[in-house]
């Protein structure tokens, strides 16, 4: 397929791509992982843009601010509708997503987008968001790991400058990928699953359909240590009674630990502190509150998550050791009542920044994310990812025949040029010279 100009893709051969994600995603030969090569980021043009910037600090504050409000307006909408089961749900992983999926639109579509992550440009977002992720990974002694990637299709003519911003501002590891390729959703589910500890990453989640041209991830793995792990000596196995007046056996961890504690309206909290900074923070309802009813109120829950001053005082922790997965297959129907639809909207999705073509117009198909977590008597585990699949919104893209030309027998050439035919011949044995 033609390129458009200013695309700066390296033509490589079907093998070769197969040989190289193989090494790159599999580290042996006989893996058979076809059609990827890895694309970097310029880094001399990155750190001559980020020299210029001035307030970092700042900025991350200022993104911090609007992640706590995109945290406390996305689980108003999301937790409640659990329904009375367990409920998950990573908000980092999901603005960390979205905010590279506004590197990739215009128009209303990138105006709803940062209007729903809080922020007023993309350039707000490129300088705070990627001082903000720093310091959330580089301040915990525990493991605490960010990633990203964009799988693009090789055959579509995608441009270079928003994947390279991806690259750059929001660590995206970017792959050029041949979706044809039955081996092409193990690659990317091992890549899931080396950057999510191994808890996350089923093939099943990403195949591709005809349709599909990109996928974009965001991924979080977290692993923490109590600062004063519970003895499992102290465990005492009681009931947890259940919002429709049952019970279910419950094995509770127990100890008296110094911590800020919270009194807020149909509330009390106080947080377990991790070695190294962080915390795991319990939010109780009154009784006769549930805690969808809580987390409705996107007012009511920002208070609970985010309090401004907090008392303290000597708490006694009585918490039952606990497994929590959830999947969010169609995340963005929760996003849409919150004002984000153009994105999704196969008529009104502006994604011309990454393709600019009238032939290949983009939308988002769909935004999944898993997530999963454990507490126990050392600390807690954790793993998310949120998975944006970009498609084209015209009918079922066909790819061009694929056709070999085999000169392995007597044929016919012709040299052209400037409208003429400077040569014409015919190869009856290519190793004489007459």
């Amino acid at each position: 397929m033609k390129r458009k100009k200013g695309t700066r893709w390296t033509a490589i051969s079907r093998a070769a791509l197969g040989a190289m994600l193989c090494a790159l995603l599999c580290g042996t030969a006989a893996c058979g992982m076809t059609a990827a090569k890895e694309v970097k980021a310029d880094p001399a043009a990155v750190s001559a843009q980020a020299a210029g910037q001035s307030g970092a600090e700042r900025a991350s504050e200022a993104v911090s601010g609007a992640m706590e409000g995109f945290t406390a307006s996305t689980a108003a909408v999301i937790l409640p509708a659990a329904e009375g089961k367990n409920a998950l749900y990573s908000p980092v992983s999901l603005y960390h997503a979205l905010a590279m999926t506004a590197e990739t639109s215009a128009g209303e579509t990138l105006s709803q987008t940062l209007s729903l992550l809080g922020v007023e440009s993309v350039e707000e977002l490129r300088a705070g968001l990627p001082v903000l992720l720093e310091q959330l990974t580089g301040r915990s002694e525990g493991e605490l790991a960010l990633a990203a990637s964009f799988w693009m299709r090789g055959d579509f003519p995608f441009r270079q400058e928003p994947v390279d911003r991806l690259a750059a501002y929001y660590g995206a590891e970017v792959y050029q990928a041949d979706f044809s390729a039955p081996s092409l959703p193990d690659a990317v589910a091992k890549w899931v699953r080396d950057k999510t500890g191994g808890r996350l990453g089923d093939a099943v989640d990403f195949q591709p359909d005809p349709n599909t041209a990109a996928y974009l991830f965001s991924t979080l793995y977290f692993k923490g240590s109590w600062d004063e792990a519970f003895s499992a000596e102290n465990n005492e196995e009681g009931p947890f009674y259940l919002a429709d007046g049952g019970a279910a056996d419950a094995v509770y961890m127990t100890q008296w630990e110094s911590a800020g504690y919270v009194e807020g309206e149909n509330f009390a909290a106080a947080g377990l502190g991790f070695r190294g900074g962080g915390e795991m923070y319990f939010i109780l309802p009154e009784e006769g509150i549930s805690p969808a009813e809580l987390a409705a109120d996107p007012e009511t829950l920002s208070a609970a998550l985010f309090p401004e001053e907090r008392e303290s005082a000597l708490v006694g922790f009585r918490v039952p050791k606990f497994t929590v997965s959830d999947s969010l297959a169609a995340a963005q129907e929760y996003l849409k009542p919150l004002g984000m639809t153009d994105a999704f909207d196969d008529t009104r999705a502006d994604f011309t920044p990454l393709i600019d073509d009238p032939a290949f117009p983009l939308h988002i198909s769909n935004i999944r994310q898993e997530t999963t977590l454990t507490i126990d008597e050392e600390g807690c585990e954790g793993a998310a990812y949120t998975k944006v699949e970009y498609s084209i919104s015209s009918a079922e893209y066909i790819p061009p025949r694929q056709v070999e030309l085999n000169l392995n027998r007597p044929f016919l050439f012709a040299v052209r040029a400037h409208g003429g035919v400077l040569f014409v011949g015919i190869v009856e044995n290519p190793a004489e010279e007459g």
